[in-house]
């Protein structure tokens, strides 16, 4: 298995080393680049599989030679990711059109740099360098064919590959149950209820409120009737609850539209670890569903926290 070939375009030099000897020490084969031209000649020579591109280089800027690759079909598919200092809208938008896969502002964030590599790889079909063939993640068994979301198969098996990831690169990661309850629990209509959140429709509603509303990056599965699971890389609690809060809205908004007879709120349990509190992705998973338990059980409680590093709690 032949380590990937990531070059690192930038002209500064001190960055430039750095950033190669951070990729090395994570199984990267990293290649410094310090002008634009440089950066061109490696790719056209074959030798990189991912391009990390600085916007302001000295000879052509990092916006030309990523229109110069995509335009030469020797170099079109080589993934670029910009990372720069400059960050405005109008920049990621052009670099997008450009055909950028991802854009990181400097200074450089390792664990960031990581996960946005690592995704760009998977996402563009050459993760058979990696963890597994792409083509092992796009088998039916690990889809849930109602959703088109992942299934209990598939989040296991990744949940045990990002929790590896986050012991290694000591970045935070959450993991969040949800489920749907009651407003008031009316026992003529608890039977509503039920057919309600488990009928196709509602179901497919949420996997889209959850697709429109998350990162490629994010791991979006049905785990079973109306429950989901979703695992965000690289995202501690505060922003958990943050994502959960928008999910929510959007759910009930969707719900709220449809006029139906009975009322309905989302609930949230939420575990989230780093560095050496991560535990197995079955125990992870497990303090994840004990809250969103707790959530049930708690009048006006829809989201339980957890976050296992700083051992806090939150109630909301």
């Amino acid at each position: 298995m032949k380590n990937i070939r990531v070059c690192v375009a930038d002209d500064n030099r001190d960055e430039v080393l750095i950033l190669c000897e951070s990729l090395k020490l994570h199984n990267y084969e990293a290649i410094p680049a310090f002008c634009g031209m440089e950066a061109l000649d490696l790719c056209k020579s074959g030798s990189v599989d991912l391009l990390l591109l600085d916007i302001g280089l000295p000879d052509i800027d990092g916006m030309e030679v990523c229109r110069r690759l995509k335009a030469d079909p020797d170099t079109h598919d080589i993934p670029v990711i910009f990372v720069t200092a400059r960050g405005s809208s109008q920049d990621v938008a052009l670099g997008h059109e450009l055909g950028a896969v991802d854009y990181i502002a400097k200074p450089y964030n390792l664990p960031m740099v990581l996960v946005a590599v690592e995704m760009a790889l998977r996402t563009l079909h050459t993760s058979a360098y990696i963890d597994s063939p792409v083509e092992f993640w796009d088998d039916p068994i690990y889809t849930d064919p109602l959703t088109g979301l992942r299934n209990y198969r598939y989040l296991m098996e990744r949940l045990e590959e990002e929790i590896v990831r986050t012991d290694r690169h000591k970045s935070p990661l959450s993991c969040i149950v949800l489920d749907f309850a009651d407003y008031d629990i009316n026992e003529e209509e608890t039977t509503e209820r039920t057919e309600l959140v488990e009928s196709e429709s509602f179901l497919q509603d949420v996997a889209l409120a959850l697709k429109q509303n998350s990162r490629s990056c994010d791991i979006l599965t049905r785990f079973e009737a109306s429950k989901f699971v979703i695992v965000l890389p690289n995202q501690n609690l505060e922003r958990a609850i943050k994502y959960a809060q928008k999910i929510a809205r959007e759910v009930e908004k969707n719900f709220l539209e449809e006029e139906k007879t009975v009322s309905l709120q989302s609930k949230f349990g939420i575990v989230s670890c780093k560095d050496k509190s991560v535990p197995s992705g079955e125990e992870l998973l497990g303090i994840a569903m004990k809250n969103l338990l707790r959530a049930f059980t708690r009048p006006g409680i829809n989201i339980v926290g957890k976050d296992l590093t700083d051992k806090k709690e939150v109630f909301l």
